[in-house]
């Protein structure tokens, strides 16, 4: 295959911006540091954004004209440092992309601060008591006519500002969301920019930053909790896009909605998502190299009884990572055909929430089950700090959390996907093959196109029973929608999304196939998207077989295929972990190298000074 073909359409963004990174990452600074104070964790993980931002490499401005290029820095910050990473989705999506998004002419001038730093910044929209129905928090700001500023309070245990990314050490202004008052009225959630820090990084008058300690992983990013007490800013200080305060105290909002108005100002979260997926699509990428390259090295014992055989070459070791490469290249195709569409959403502006809610739960579950297997085929080599599974796994376990619980992002897309199609925004895909009298005819179903249906198969049936038994409950049994939707159908809720999104996944894989230009990469990449597409089928190959869309012979044949389409991907392996856009120079893990001259000598798990 070509190599740099594939290469590049996996990168998913300009090739000419990869060897910036490739050269920026060569800097010593990127080596990892393991058995280090918690504090010191921290300030690597600062250093490393630092050293990013001094490159120009990236702008809060790009959301305007670029914004893929900032979700390219994340796929790579997730492959050197998911702290850092992490520090760099607040400072540059969170923070400064609401302050972007949000801002006026007044606040123009926190850009290039945010860009180098100067300005930190941190995101306090989460409570303790508030995530997913934070539109009830019960921060405040009161708007005090006779001084012309905003009194922010945070008054209850429950609305401190929680898991707070960069407030410990190194923020020294906090973007915040509270319930904004105008003259005794309630006039719903907006945003105002909070100093938390004076010059000399002391807290300022009013402001408790609260250490949360030590986390199950990425202990480089220094989260904490905020409280505020009759904290004073600028009416100025109030982001302003949609809605406004004067002088006098006159409320002013372009939607009169206040439900409504909370979701302008948390727009982040949604560009959020893309970012979190493309940190944990990176460290994916980074995982599946580290593990198949190992892979490629061991040696095991071979039909002659001595060690001579790559463990690569088990099946063993094939079928339980080449079905997750696999995975990986078609939800990372997708993932860029997604980041694409989030720039540029003409026509399909009623489906960009859909898509980034459906790449965040997709992607960081594949990171999460990815960095398991790569760790547990890897034996112990694999549980060493140094080899970093441990590290995308933490990373896979954050993102499933931030900026939206995965499976309540899963609800998200369905009710979305309903009410689409309800207001007949989009519909239903369509197949190819009639379900009733073709597809149970065909007795090869490896073929991406009969795969392709079955995909929507699925999706048209669990969309349609969920609607007629919302249908039934609701308008005929007159039950409460919410209580059905969370009591009686969650199952089917999150097997509608999950349909959606892979047959969407296989959708963008086949348009992508249709484009390919060297027929041998378009071979690879066929033989990756059918087993991508046939791993799908197998696990739901009960539900085929209940609803007699597959016949029973097709069923077996399909099973036994399975086998033989791994066997098929192994032959490119090699060629595909290499063409995956890992800066192998700035991974610094000992067994993508000489793991036995690294053992020569104690290292105490540290790759600081050893040789790779």
């Amino acid at each position: 295959m070509d190599k740099q073909e594939f290469a590049d359409l996996i990168f998913g963004d300009n090739p000419q911006k990869r060897p910036k990174w490739f050269s920026l990452l060569e800097d010593p600074i990127f080596k990892p540091r393991y058995n280090i104070p918690l504090n010191d964790q921290r300030q690597d993980a600062y250093h490393k954004l630092k050293k990013v931002t001094d490159a120009k490499i990236m702008s809060v401005l790009d959301f305007g004209s670029d914004p893929t290029n900032i979700f390219t820095a994340h796929e790579f910050m997730g492959q050197v440092d998911p702290s850092a990473g992490t520090k760099m989705t607040v400072q540059f999506n969170l923070f400064g992309g609401s302050v972007f998004a949000l801002s006026t002419e007044r606040h123009r001038w926190l850009f290039p601060k945010i860009d180098d730093l100067s300005v930190v910044g941190c995101f306090c929209l989460t409570e303790l008591g508030y995530g997913n129905n934070a539109v009830k928090m019960e921060t405040t700001f009161v708007y005090d006519e006779a001084t012309k500023e905003f009194i922010v309070n945070t008054p209850t245990t429950k609305s401190q500002k929680y898991w707070i990314t960069n407030s410990v050490n190194h923020a020294n202004y906090a973007l915040v969301f509270g319930q904004t008052i105008v003259k005794g009225k309630n006039e719903g959630v907006n945003a105002v920019l909070v100093r938390i820090r004076d010059d000399k990084m002391d807290a300022m008058p009013g402001v408790r930053i609260v250490d949360m300690g030590i986390k199950m992983g990425l202990n480089g990013v220094d989260n904490g909790a905020l409280f505020f007490k009759d904290v004073r800013v600028p009416r100025e200080y109030l982001m302003n896009r949609y809605s406004d305060v004067s002088e006098g105290g006159v409320f002013k909002s372009e939607t009169q909605n206040i439900p409504s108005r909370f979701f302008k100002v948390t727009e982040r979260l949604l560009s959020g998502r893309l970012c979190i997926a493309s940190l944990c699509m990176g460290a994916t990428r980074a995982c599946l190299y580290i593990g198949i390259k190992y892979a490629m090295q061991r040696l095991g014992v071979g039909a002659s009884g001595l060690s001579d055989t790559p463990i690569y070459d088990y099946q063993l070791q094939q079928n339980a990572l080449l079905p997750l490469l696999a995975r990986s290249v078609s939800l990372n195709t997708a993932h860029n055909r997604i980041k694409s569409i989030f720039a540029h959403p003409i026509g399909k502006e009623h489906e960009v929430l859909m898509m980034c809610c459906i790449d965040k739960c997709l992607v960081v579950w594949n990171l999460n089950a990815v960095a398991v297997t790569c760790r547990e085929r890897s034996g112990g080599q694999g549980f060493l700090a140094c080899n970093r599974f441990g590290e995308y796994l933490n990373l896979a376990h954050a993102g499933m959390t931030a900026e939206g619980d995965n499976r309540v992002l899963m609800i998200k897309v369905v009710k979305d996907y309903m009410g689409n199609v309800g207001a007949k925004k989009s519909g239903l895909p369509k197949m190819g093959m009639c379900p009733k009298n073709q597809l149970p005819k065909v007795p090869n179903l490896v073929d991406l196109n009969v795969l392709l249906d079955l995909l929507k198969f699925r999706e048209i049936t669990l969309f349609k029973s969920l609607v007629a038994t919302l249908d039934q409950r609701c308008k005929v049994e007159k039950a409460n929608q919410f209580e059905v939707l969370q009591y009686e159908v969650s199952d089917n809720v999150q097997s509608l999304a999950q349909a959606y999104g892979e047959r969407q996944a296989l959708e963008f894989c086949l348009d992508q196939l249709h484009s390919t230009k060297n027929a041998d990469t378009k071979k690879v990449f066929a033989t990756i998207f059918t087993l991508f597409a046939s791993d799908i089928v197998l696990r739901d190959l009960g539900f085929y077989l209940s609803h007699q869309v597959v016949s029973q012979d097709a069923a077996k044949a399909f099973i036994n295929s399975l086998p033989t389409q791994v066997k098929a991907l192994s032959f490119h392996t090699k060629d595909v972990i290499e063409s995956l856009n890992v800066p192998v120079h700035a991974i610094y893990t000992p067994i993508v190298g000489d793991y036995v001259g690294y053992n020569q000598e104690p290292h105490f798990g540290e790759v600081v000074n050893a040789k790779l």
